[in-house]
């Protein structure tokens, strides 16, 4: 774990299969994130993965956090889950991160301005194993 008072936040916000990187100094607030996070977005406007934005208005920065492990009185376990905070924009980095990579993730609005919920697709570590040949 890292001890020290770090200069920068390098983040890394997921949505759908794409990833932005950039650092974040610790003094920069989440509105000054997402104006980035819309240059990045709009580099591609043929993107059909990610949702079109032309503002930061068009979506919000999260943050997922695990919620632990529950019983109920059976004593059967359900198991953990990945929710999503909004960041408040006026917040800034050091306000909100204590490590110096963190990963963030987008959650856009439909037309009505409604919040539509976090979709991601995480890269696999391990490759699928090949189907095996049916011997004869």
């Amino acid at each position: 774990m890292y001890r020290g008072r770090f200069k920068a936040v390098q983040l890394m916000v997921k949505t759908h299969k794409t990833t932005i990187f950039f650092p974040c100094p610790q003094e920069m607030t989440f509105n000054e994130a997402k104006e980035r996070v819309l240059s990045a977005l709009t580099q591609f406007p043929n993107e059909t993965d990610v949702p079109s934005v032309n503002s930061t208005n068009d979506f919000e920065i999260c943050v997922g956090r695990l919620t632990k492990k529950t019983t109920d009185g059976a004593g059967s376990s359900s198991g953990s889950k990945l929710e999503f905070e909004i960041i408040d924009g006026e917040k800034r980095m050091r306000d909100v991160f204590n490590k110096p990579w963190e990963v963030c993730y987008l959650k856009f609005r439909n037309a009505e301005g409604s919040l539509l919920p976090v979709k991601v697709k995480f890269a696999t570590l391990v490759e699928d194993e090949p189907e095996e040949e049916p011997q004869e």
